[in-house]
């Protein structure tokens, strides 16, 4: 019988080995089939691990990507109208809804038309998707340029109150102030603000047009309560012409 291989490279003289069994150990040769399955096992964990990330879906997942605007008044979802926070959405956007009086109802929203209902975003429409701690980014409107963190200890979709807490520039003005465009507003109307600030003493209330030449406008103001702020304009308002400020007074 030929003696063993010695112990350096083997020539196969351009002949391929065959009927090679699985590799087990470290050390062993591994045949074509069994390079090819780790291959594909690999790649189906990397793309259901990106695929999850990208949905938001991981246990831990807290990132859920970002929302046009933060709107803190209530919104009639059902028909939702043309104008958002000041905003004109667009057929998609996702508008993070904080204000709603019935509270079970907050949450990322898609716009589907200012006449058809808003529907939960996709991945905050199952119990599963709604961890705690997930956060938005909020891209546009009075609280742009935050990060909106759900701040509940336990939740239960359809059932708990979502609540929220702004961190940001916008997020530290708003703890003294708050500031919305208007929606469109006929003469002699009113414009309700639900300002979310808690008042000890009535607001300083300014309303300034939203583009140049930025003029200040004088409009009849009262508030009602201590959460909102009626403004009652002369003229008709265009929605997202004017701005109101609102400031705590000590």
């Amino acid at each position: 019988m030929p003696g063993p291989f010695p112990l350096s490279q083997k020539d196969f003289g351009n002949q391929k080995g065959v009927n090679l069994a699985n590799g087990t150990a470290n050390t062993d040769a591994a045949n074509v089939g069994q390079v090819n399955s780790a291959a594909a096992g690999a790649q189906a964990a990397a793309q259901s691990y990106t695929d999850a990330q990208i949905a938001g879906l991981t246990s831990g997942q807290t990132p859920k990507g970002t929302v046009r605007a933060a709107v803190t008044t209530n919104v009639n979802i059902t028909t939702p109208g043309s104008s958002l926070d000041g905003l004109t959405p667009a057929n998609g956007d996702i508008f993070l809804l904080t204000g709603q009086t019935t509270g079970s109802q907050n949450g990322p929203y898609r716009w589907n038309g200012a006449s058809v209902a808003m529907t939960r975003a996709t991945n905050w429409d199952e119990t599963t998707e709604t961890i705690l701690g997930s956060y938005w980014i909020v891209r546009e409107g009075s609280l742009a340029d935050t990060f909106a963190l759900l701040t509940n200890d336990s939740f239960v979709l359809g059932t708990t109150t979502a609540a929220f807490k702004f961190v940001g520039i916008a997020a530290a003005a708003a703890a003294e102030g708050y500031s919305e465009l208007c929606p469109t507003t006929v003469a002699g109307g009113t414009w309700t603000i639900t300002h979310g600030l808690t008042l000890t003493a009535p607001p300083i209330v300014q309303v300034y047009r939203a583009s140049s030449p930025f003029d200040l406008v004088e409009v009849a103001v009262r508030a009602p309560s201590t959460s909102q702020v009626v403004i009652a304009p002369d003229v008709a308002l265009a929605a997202g012409e004017f701005r109101a400020v609102i400031r705590k007074t000590v």
